[in-house]
């Protein structure tokens, strides 16, 4: 148990080290008012927690005028939580939380992926499925009608402990659109696996990565077709009809990167972990992701694999701890990190078209001018101009939202509207 117990927090690279590392920088941090650069009219709304809350999904409905929202802690002791809260859209058209529902408690880990069934499961249901990792994939029975109050019910703890005897914590899942009934799950052990969680028995486990997996998703449409990413730092995409072999779309320079303290070269060139992945939901051929301790987002394209055909970066710096896409938007989305901002990107505005190709280069100072910062991966963190993305088009924020601490995770409303977002000790519910 001491050996799983200290891996677990391994996964902090997974859920964003940054992140990790800076909570004892603003757990009890004082809530205030603060400037916007949205519409000032577009009120916050939140709720603050007793836990360090992590984990987080919007339940995805569109026509219902109430919505619900899951958060799951980050807790270094065995008392993590899951929480269910009810959001009504007031007649202003602003999200507003109402009230807490249903709870998970004590958890003996941290809880570091939350993901509502698909629309498609039960449409109209009074009842939804919420799907967690841990150390194991856990099913939750939540009752989403106003009355609901107390406990969830675990369905599932699925676990392919038996079969692996290494007992590793699961960084992320999936929940498969095209089939509702299939969930994918990434591990610190070097694995994806897929659940039929109907059956409650796994379909396939594979080795998908030379070292740790933080991130898998399926794309579009698909129920065969995967991504995942790791602390190799790469992408790769699989077939489930054909696992014989992988892609690999999208590697960081490992000749750009040393590990700090390497003076000899003895450990050798090494590309950086990229420790999230969001796929998009109306292109199968767009996805983003982001290395650890890195201000950019790599935008990669599958009809273009080898490198990323653009960089996100915002003019403040500070490290990526998430990305999300809008939802049915193969343009817009939305990220998060430890600048303590909310960025909303849209792919569809580049402020520059030239086409050139970006140069490849050890070059530490950015366009701007500035020094590029130092990582533990070495030098420097790759900007734009280093990480050899296909064209030198640039992107700017098309808004950015300010908050009192760095940013932990986001999810958008199915509306499109809103978002929720993690910082602290609390969530934020803003409209755009």
């Amino acid at each position: 148990m001491t050996d799983l117990r200290r891996n677990r927090y391994s996964i902090s690279a997974g859920v964003g080290k940054s992140t990790y590392d800076s909570f004892g920088r603003f757990l009890n941090s004082p809530r205030r008012p603060f400037p916007s650069k949205f519409d000032s009219e577009n009120e916050r709304t939140g709720f603050d927690f007793p836990w360090t809350p992590y984990g987080l999904d919007w339940l995805k409905q569109e026509s219902s005028t109430k919505e619900w929202v899951a958060v799951g802690s980050l807790i270094e002791e065995p008392a993590n939580k899951i929480q269910i809260l009810q959001v009504s859209n007031e007649e202003n058209g602003k999200p507003e939380v109402k009230k807490s529902l249903s709870t998970a408690n004590d958890l003996e880990y941290p809880v570091t992926k939350l993901m509502w069934n698909p629309p498609s499961l039960n449409p109209n249901a009074s009842t939804n499925l919420l799907a967690s990792t841990d150390q194991k994939l856990r099913i939750w029975n939540a009752p989403i009608d106003s009355e609901s109050t107390g406990s969830l019910k675990c369905e599932a703890a699925l676990s392919t402990q038996g079969k692996t005897h290494s007992g590793a914590p699961l960084t992320s899942l999936d929940w498969c659109k095209a089939d509702p009934s299939l969930i994918i799950v990434s591990s610190l052990d070097t694995t994806c696996t897929v659940w039929d969680v109907a059956a409650q028995q796994s379909r396939t486990q594979l080795i998908a990565h030379d070292r740790e997996v933080y991130d898998v998703a399926f794309i579009k449409d698909s129920m065969h077709v995967f991504v995942s990413v790791g602390a190799d730092g790469s992408v790769r995409m699989f077939d489930l009809r054909s696992l014989d072999h992988s892609t690999i779309i999208y590697e960081g320079d490992s000749n750009h990167w040393k590990r700090t303290g390497d003076t000899d070269g003895s450990a050798g060139n090494v590309s950086r972990p990229l420790v999230r992945l969001a796929t998009c939901d109306a292109d199968a051929n767009l996805m983003a992701t982001f290395h650890h301790k890195s201000s950019d987002i790599q935008m990669i394209d599958i009809r273009t694999p080898g490198v990323a055909y653009t960089n996100l970066s915002s003019l403040r710096g500070g490290d990526v701890n998430a990305v999300s896409w809008m939802p049915n938007s193969r343009s817009k989305l939305a990220s998060c990190g430890d600048d303590s901002m909310v960025h909303i990107w849209d792919l569809s505005r580049p402020l520059s078209t030239s086409g050139t190709p970006a140069r490849r280069g050890s070059n530490s100072v950015t366009p701007s001018g500035t020094t590029a910062p130092i990582s533990e991966y070495g030098t420097p963190v790759p900007t734009a101009h280093s990480t050899g993305s296909s064209t030198e088009n640039r992107f700017s924020p098309i808004g950015s939202r300010k908050f009192e601490s760095e940013v932990n995770n986001i999810s958008w409303s199915g509306k499109q509207d809103s978002i929720a977002a993690l910082y602290g000790k609390s969530l934020e519910l803003f409209s755009l």
